[in-house]
């Protein structure tokens, strides 16, 4: 069954490629691409099941080398995505070994999209690693929100992961060009990367973007639970 659940998954995925209908809203990629100018698409954790069917053919997608990344790779090739693999720990030798990939990759002319706070959160906290690629590679960033009409939330995760149902329409967002300016901190470019994201979500999916991030429990709380259990 562990074998065919990643084939399960890409069938899935496909289905949805197939029968849900994509609308694009001030988006630039044509334009660029035209021009010959290169781009980095951010994106939630949340949506990032929506993102992908309407990302573009060979955009490439950082997928880790663990057992649970194993398990999205056919998903991820069926919809014509190249998964870029990392490192299955979270070591900083193995976090710039990732690294090192999606700037060979970005820098060989093609897209690359990544989820700002994956894969642990907090919901909706960019991390460093997108605005390195872009100070790295010299290449403007994108933040896409993808907002399908009927989904599935799963309320209990981290980030309350969006499952797209069949038959439904997916609209895409898309901010403003982000280019990483001179002098600028990461920490200044993550913040900019993580506000534009903020603002589409609150504007365009407002139930979601106007929620009350969700608090984690410390070891001290989930033990008390348990005793009282």
């Amino acid at each position: 069954m562990r074998k065919l659940t990643p084939w399960l998954a890409g069938l899935f995925v496909l289905t949805l490629r197939l029968t849900c209908r994509f609308r694009y809203h001030n988006d630039p990629r044509q334009l660029l691409n035209r021009d010959g100018t290169n781009h980095l698409v951010a994106g939630l954790h949340a949506v990032q099941i929506a993102g992908v069917l309407g990302a573009e053919p060979g955009v490439g997608t950082m997928v880790s080398r663990s057992v649970d990344g194993e398990l999205i790779v056919p998903a991820l090739r069926i919809i014509g995505h190249v998964p870029l693999r990392g490192s299955s720990g979270s070591s900083d030798k193995g976090g710039l070994a990732a690294l090192q990939v999606l700037i060979e990759y970005v820098l060989s002319g093609k897209p690359v999209m990544l989820t700002v706070d994956g894969p642990r959160g907090p919901r909706g906290k960019a991390h460093k690693g997108l605005s390195l690629l872009a100070r790295r590679t010299k290449t403007p960033i994108i933040g896409v929100l993808a907002v399908p009409s009927r989904r599935w939330i799963l309320a209990n995760t981290w980030d309350r992961l969006q499952i797209p149902k069949p038959f439904c329409t997916i609209d895409y967002y898309f901010s403003e060009l982000i280019y990483p300016q001179r002098g600028e901190s990461l920490n200044q470019l993550t913040k900019r990367i993580e506000i534009a994201l903020d603002q589409m979500e609150k504007e365009h999916d407002p139930a979601e973007g106007n929620r009350e991030p969700a608090k984690r429990s410390s070891r001290r709380q989930v033990a008390a639970k348990k005793q009282a259990a």
